[in-house]
């Protein structure tokens, strides 16, 4: 019998290795190679499945046709600072796809986030924040590694790809780190749990950090700008998609 799922907030699984950022650097270098393709950004966006457009609302549409489930609803939620502004928006796929919007989104949702797995309408959290217990689809776990910088997080990507890793989809945060969705399609939250730890069991050696793993995660929304604490800001890009 699954049990009634409990909120998280990106706590580590009990059990995940401590991994420090120098193991974690050694390790991707032994599995990608020691010498780095030259542009693996370049070449993780020439690999993409789905052609990566030019524009900003291009690729923020593009996105979102690929992640969401019809009749769906998905919680949105913009930034203009480091950290998001909570709780945000829930939107029917509908209506974040309808034409009239088409490629408004980013103009609108500035520093975007995307709750990526289908909500409820009503989260039950502090200030109505959708949890864990709130989500109503397990379709992705999100992978993102701090520890790694970003050539060799997008070669690590490469080689995830040529082992079989189901990755959907890979958004530069403008920051220092790439956010990658894996398709999981679970069917409940412990089964959801359990393919996710199974996902970072392989991949936490690696540097990907553990405590993105739980179904309420968000990812940055290709397109949009983003605005660091000093003010400057750098573009959210949407680097693959399959």
């Amino acid at each position: 019998m699954a049990t009634t799922p409990t909120p998280t907030s990106g706590r580590v699984p009990r059990g995940t290795p401590q991994v420090t950022a120098q193991e974690a650097h050694r390790n991707a270098l032994l599995l990608t190679g020691e010498r780095l393709p030259v542009d693996p950004i370049g070449v993780l966006k020439a690999s993409s499945p789905v052609p990566i457009p030019a524009e900003p609302g291009e690729q923020c549409d593009a996105f979102l046709t690929r992640i969401l489930r019809p009749g769906q609803l998905y919680n949105l939620i913009a930034s203009d600072r480091a950290r998001p502004e909570f709780p945000g928006p829930t939107f029917q796929t509908e209506e974040l796809l309808c034409p009239e919007y088409k490629g408004a989104i980013p103009s609108v949702a500035p520093g975007g986030f995307l709750r990526f797995n289908p909500v409820v309408g009503q989260g039950s959290g502090k200030l109505g924040c959708h949890c864990d217990r709130d989500i109503a689809g397990f379709d992705y776990v999100l992978i993102e590694s701090d520890a790694l910088h970003l050539d060799l997080q997008a070669t690590l990507l490469l080689k995830l790809l040529d082992l079989g890793f189901p990755i959907v989809s890979a958004v530069h945060t403008g920051g220092k780190s790439i956010h990658a969705l894996i398709r999981i399609s679970a069917r409940d939250h412990d089964e959801f749990r359990t393919l996710a730890r199974r996902v970072y069991a392989r991949l936490v050696r690696l540097g990907f950090d553990p405590s993105t793993s739980n179904p309420s995660r968000m990812t940055r929304l290709p397109g949009c700008l983003r605005t660091f604490p000093d003010k400057s800001t750098a573009l959210q890009k949407l680097l693959y998609l399959a």
